[in-house]
């Protein structure tokens, strides 16, 4: 067994079970992809692939458990691979930071300029995506730190620090009628239009699920990505809006005001998020104690060491 038969029959299973597609995408031939296949077959004494008439039309039961095998190993090759020549060429001069708008916008800033002062070397790149983007470019370690808010669950690859929590309030415009109430209730929030999150993002439905707990149902008429747009529609009197604390500046937002309601909804937790089997340089452990000073390089590798796959933080006092 090498490692191009282990590339050949991921490339074939990936392509359709196309040996000549495989060959092409590896840049060979198609007999020897297929030769190489078949010493690979011969040598675990079990078939990988189904065959008619030597024609490949599927896989063996064995074969799908196999390629799923094969499939991770020469992952972890390739990232191993590309480990070692950026750290024979020490070009870890590039921190990259995968985030929503909320933290890239209000969270962020204060990091980067810190960051930028005592690694002036070091390039930081920041991304934006939906939960789902965010979660995928961290699983494929596309990105090295994920600083994710939202209550969402993890693959086992994944390991999330909570850092901070954040208050969910009711934003309306100036002279809302919800602003004569004392202490208004979910029902009464249910009954004006609600400027929210679109689907892709998690707090969308932590806020829609406060209101059915409750018995009421939001009258959702506009839905974005991004809080400063979903503000935009609230000065323009489109509806009222859910949102965390940190995106509300008084002076800023002059023409918004917080309703007075306790607590109606969830807190909102942010956490930093990692790959278990992506090493961490010494200036990925500074941007993180920047952000979070409680996850310490020691804390984090103490918690990677102990935290099963799939564990949760959640129950850590002082983590969020």
């Amino acid at each position: 067994m090498n490692l191009r038969q282990l590339r050949y029959v991921k490339e074939v299973a990936a392509n359709g079970l196309s040996v000549s597609g495989a060959a092409k995408t590896l840049h060979t031939s198609q007999p020897g992809v297929s030769q190489q296949i078949r010493l690979l077959e011969d040598e675990l004494g079990v078939r990988i692939f189904a065959r008619e008439k030597n024609r490949l039309v599927g896989l063996t039961a064995e074969g799908s458990v196999i390629v799923e095998c094969i499939a991770g190993a020469v992952a972890e090759i390739d990232y191993a691979q590309a480990f070692a020549r950026a750290k024979r060429a020490d070009r870890h001069d590039e921190v990259v930071v995968i985030t929503s708008h909320t933290q890239a916008r209000y969270v962020l800033p204060k990091v980067l300029e810190s960051f930028a002062a005592s690694h002036p070397g070091v390039k930081v790149n920041v991304r934006h995506g939906n939960s789902a983007e965010m979660m995928g470019a961290l699983a494929a370690r596309a990105c090295v730190i994920g600083v994710i808010p939202g209550e969402l669950v993890f693959p086992g690859d994944l390991l999330a620090l909570p850092y901070a929590q954040y208050r969910r309030i009711v934003v309306v415009p100036k002279g809302h009628p919800l602003l004569s109430r004392s202490r208004p209730t979910l029902q009464m929030v249910a009954r004006y239009p609600l400027v929210t999150y679109e689907q892709s993002i998690s707090a969308r439905q932590v806020i829609i699920e406060a209101f059915r707990k409750a018995g009421a149902e939001p009258q959702i008429i506009l839905s974005a990505i991004d809080a400063d747009v979903i503000k935009a529609c609230v000065e323009r009197k489109l509806g009222i809006a859910v949102l965390p604390d940190i995106v509300f500046d008084p002076v800023r937002d002059a023409d918004l005001r917080v309703l007075a309601t306790g607590e109606l909804f969830p807190p909102s937790v942010a956490s930093i998020v990692l790959h278990r089997r992506r090493p961490l340089q010494a200036c990925e452990y500074d941007f993180i104690q920047l952000l979070a000073p409680q996850w310490t390089r020691r804390r984090i590798e103490n918690t990677m060491r102990r935290t099963p796959a799939g564990g949760s933080l959640r129950e850590q006092k002082g983590a969020s």
